[in-house]
């Protein structure tokens, strides 16, 4: 019998493209950085890069937190690498801090709120900590409750 075993870095670069398209940045990011030298360089162009959700949005409607092993790993080692190309984020109330304290963002422009309750967001948005990002760096705001 003739057994053939196609291996994922057999693929062209356009086909690999075609594929971690149809994956969140998140996954494309936490998957493929720091793996091969071909894949991280995939990962690392503006497409997955500039804009990157935290959040899973549930099939009821409801947002979820991104698992904490995975949040950990990404605060820790991913986003201090990507920073400077980040432009936006999408965040729910459970880790905005976490994330937004894990590194600077020197581009981040664009934030998108998800599943914060109101008097959680205010307390965010007034906040030391992180508050000043909203005033002095922040230009867009979207919320979604």
């Amino acid at each position: 019998m003739n057994e053939r075993i196609v291996d994922l870095l057999d693929l062209a670069d356009d086909i690999l493209l075609i594929i971690f398209n149809k994956l969140d940045s998140f996954d494309v990011l936490y998957s493929l950085l720091n793996s091969t030298q071909r894949l991280d360089r995939i990962a690392r162009s503006m497409y997955y890069t500039r804009s990157i959700n935290f959040s899973i949005e549930l099939s009821n409607g409801q947002f979820a937190a991104i698992n904490s092993d995975k949040l950990n790993r990404f605060c820790a080692e991913l986003l201090p690498e990507i920073h400077c190309q980040i432009q936006s984020l999408t965040l729910e109330s459970s880790t905005i801090e976490r994330i937004l304290l894990a590194t600077r963002f020197p581009n981040l422009d664009t934030i998108i709120l998800v599943g914060f309750l109101p008097d959680v967001l205010l307390d965010y948005l007034t906040n030391d900590s992180i508050g000043h990002l909203f005033k002095e760096q922040i230009r867009s705001v979207t919320i979604k409750i």
